[in-house]
């Protein structure tokens, strides 16, 4: 059928364009209004139903959030993280390494090592 329609559930009003009205009566037939789920009145009663679906929907979005971030931390920050940790790691040992040679190099002269620094 090439006639178009538009439905406006929002206004309740049906919107045909470039129509004859003989077939806007065969059209009529065949477009169905529907209200939106938002346009309907609230309730005032308690739903614990859709409080659970909610809640399951909420925790599981997080879930999801968690997820994704432990993925992007492992394969984007971690391998940094670690390089970094051993650097900074190696460096400390190196330092403690060259004072611990200092003082038995000191020790060894007969030196105090507190009276050469």
């Amino acid at each position: 059928m090439g006639n178009t329609c538009s439905c406006w559930s929002a206004t309740g009003r049906l919107k045909a364009f470039a129509l004859l009205p003989s077939a806007s009566e065969s059209l009529l037939r065949h477009c169905f209004l529907t209200q939106h789920v938002l346009s309907q009145p609230v309730g005032t009663r308690w739903r614990p139903a859709e409080a659970a679906r909610g809640a399951v929907e909420t925790l599981t979005d997080s879930l999801q959030g968690l997820g994704d971030f432990l993925i992007f931390f492992v394969i984007a920050i971690l391998p940094w993280a670690v390089t970094l940790g051993l650097v900074v790691y190696g460096v400390v040992q190196l330092v403690l390494w060259r004072i611990r040679v200092s003082r038995d190099k000191h020790t060894a002269s007969g030196q105090r090592p507190d009276a050469a620094m």
